[in-house]
């Protein structure tokens, strides 16, 4: 009898403990987003040695956010179907992500795909160059890819809407690890 109650009690403590731990298991919150960023036909399509313009358009252009939130700070990772970003959009893009939802600007990632079916971020934007000698302005202006400031407005408001709708869309969730080994099989 004793060894029975001995038991009970073992698996009540082992019961207890495991749903202690479940409740002070680590959880996080995450939300995501996406929102469409394609150029539109006739727009300059970045990459290459000259000025090339969209004539067709295979995939739609998007960008997607990801917010974690674990209690104690929140990140957003941003992925865009672009070239390249321009350091100053970034930075005004963390800043105003921070305005409207209060992630930290040094807590925001953005990444470009490198896609050269994108839209017109840069070289160069019109007027920067402007002092310079003619022939360098001939180059940039009319041989280079130039960003379309229309595009690049829309890309930063597009960006930030993504991140906001993300925060604002985050879900508990809970991670898990786990491992094994075996001889017979690859696992992870």
């Amino acid at each position: 009898m004793l060894t029975i109650s001995l038991r009970v009690l073992g698996v009540c403590l082992w019961f207890a403990s495991a749903v202690a731990a479940a409740v002070e298991d680590p959880a996080f919150k995450a939300g995501f987003a996406e929102r469409d960023i394609t150029p539109e036909i006739g727009m300059e399509a970045p990459g290459g040695y000259g000025k090339a313009y969209h004539r067709a358009l295979h995939d739609p252009c998007k960008v997607r956010a990801a917010v974690f939130d674990d209690g104690q700070a929140r990140a957003a990772v941003v992925g865009i179907d672009a070239l390249f970003i321009r350091r100053p959009t970034v930075q005004a893009i963390r800043q105003e992500i921070q305005r409207q939802c209060g992630i930290a600007p040094e807590a925001v990632m953005i990444a470009a795909s490198h896609s050269h079916a994108a839209g017109p971020m840069g070289f160069f934007l019109p007027g920067e160059l402007d002092g310079a000698s003619p022939l360098v302005k001939s180059l940039v202006y009319e041989k280079s890819v130039t960003a379309n400031p229309e595009y690049l407005a829309r890309v930063q408001r597009e960006i930030v809407a993504a991140v906001v709708a993300a925060d604002a869309g985050t879900r508990l969730g809970h991670t898990r690890t786990s491992s094994c080994r075996s001889t017979l099989f690859p696992c992870n």
